[in-house]
């Protein structure tokens, strides 16, 4: 009986030893693609972050040629949260060809060789509609269709035909609670993940809390069945670590009477230019130690290497890059919904020297503001054409990029770590 099968998540499935051999129960559901490879058949490793107990991945059902675990912010996925989904052998070049579509960073990746067939680096989000199957008594799917969603389907929301929005946005909730920072960065590009993580609205004053070093450090706390410490098997996948977690809302963070910024341009100004204004940046042990109050010449090499979730808040860098792409496009950065305040959205400037890549970003209004040389919102009523063509002019630009170290508090208290620019607009732009 071919039917299909209401459910929001993987944990909602049927259990294995309530389905028969004549049903044919077909599941629509948004979920991560960890990896594929071409064997005898095709096999995608895909989750949505929720468990259940009888899957196939779970109870080594899998040829061992595939990666036998994933690792996320430090922690090993549960395997019992992993389904493995068959696709013929005819139709795996077209599920390829799908997963391309996701962005260029593909390419680095090749379904038939054991060592690039992990896909989790990329980030790749789908819709997969997959068949329930049950083999030597485990669940396992069986592929219908899939939809990888790259930035222009999010955009355009034609994807949201085949599944429900609501479905949808509570799995990029558990996806952003499992996500880590050197992730967010390298999916930019492709997926539109900065409008899942929504800002609210910030006290006008706020600026860098100060916080100890333990603060920076917070993480999300896995409960034992959740996710495991113990260390990696060897063929596990080795993330850039990140203490930031992401959740769909950030939050006020909470007021501080050292909030003022390390690094304005008059103490700069002040300093002595070669025993006061820079230190120079000598190995990675020295991270946790650079002053606040001074701005740290690096290269960008080093500044790319470097993890901000370790970073003291207030840290200030400084140096030489390529500005390769600032999203969203020029002339959305200013907003104003009806019967509502002007308001700056977040802002995101991908930072390059053709052999790294960084990601920088303005995460609020009063950020904004100091970027733009605003004393409010407002007054940017009558800029917003002029500021748009500046922020056109610094695409593919190289520019001396000065970057403070934030924090900002996200739901239930955990702390996000990121770059934000302390330079200005009209300077980056007056560089020739």
């Amino acid at each position: 009986m071919l039917r299909s099968f209401a459910c929001q998540s993987l944990s909602e499935l049927p259990r294995a030893l309530t389905l028969t051999k004549t049903d044919k129960i077909y599941v629509t559901l948004p979920v991560l693609v960890l990896a594929f490879q071409k064997l005898n058949v095709g096999v995608l490793l895909v989750t949505d972050f929720t468990e259940i107990p009888d899957l196939g991945f779970a109870n080594n059902q899998l040829p061992q040629s595939l990666p036998d675990c994933f690792v996320f912010n430090e922690k090993v996925l549960n395997s019992f949260k992993v389904l493995a989904v068959g696709v013929p052998l005819y139709r795996v070049e077209q599920v390829w060809n799908e997963l391309q579509d996701f962005g260029p960073q593909m390419k680095k990746y090749d379904y038939s060789r054991d060592a690039r067939c992990d896909l989790l680096p990329a980030g790749v989000i789908a819709i997969l509609n997959f068949k329930i199957s049950v083999y030597n008594g485990y669940l396992e799917g069986f592929l219908g269709k899939i939809t990888v969603l790259n930035r222009a389907r999010i955009n355009s929301q034609e994807c949201f035909s085949e599944i429900d929005r609501g479905i949808f946005d509570r799995y990029m909730a558990r996806f952003l609670k499992n996500m880590d920072c050197g992730l967010y960065d390298r999916m930019i590009g492709s997926f539109p993940i900065e409008t899942f993580v929504v800002r609210k609205t910030l006290p006008g004053n706020w600026r860098s809390p100060r916080c100890t070093a333990q603060l920076a450090g917070t993480r999300h706390v896995h409960s034992e069945h959740d996710e495991t410490n113990q260390p990696a098997p060897i063929k596990s996948r080795k993330l850039n670590p990140s203490a930031a977690i992401y959740q769909q809302q950030v939050t006020q963070p909470p007021a501080t009477a050292a909030a003022s910024r390390p690094c304005e341009k008059n103490e700069l100004n002040q300093a002595d230019d070669k025993t006061h204004d820079t230190q120079v940046f000598e190995a990675d042990t020295s991270v946790i130690e650079w002053s606040r109050n001074r701005v740290n010449d690096v290269t960008f090499q080093q500044f790319s290497q470097v993890d901000c979730s370790k970073m003291i808040p207030g840290t200030c860098l400084r140096f030489k890059c390529t500005i390769q792409e600032i999203w969203p496009p020029a002339e959305d950065i200013f907003v104003k919904a009806f019967r509502k305040t002007l308001e700056i959205v977040q802002l995101k400037f991908v930072l390059t020297d053709t052999k790294s890549t960084s990601v920088i970003e303005i995460n609020t209004n009063d950020e904004g503001c100091e970027f733009f040389g605003l004393d409010e919102v407002e007054d940017a009523i009558n800029h917003i054409e002029s500021f748009a063509k500046s922020v056109k002019l610094l695409v593919s630009k190289e520019v001396t990029m000065e970057v403070e170290a934030k924090s900002m508090t996200l739901p239930l208290g955990h702390t996000y770590m990121y770059w934000c620019p302390v330079s200005q607009l009209s300077d980056l732009v007056a560089v020739n």
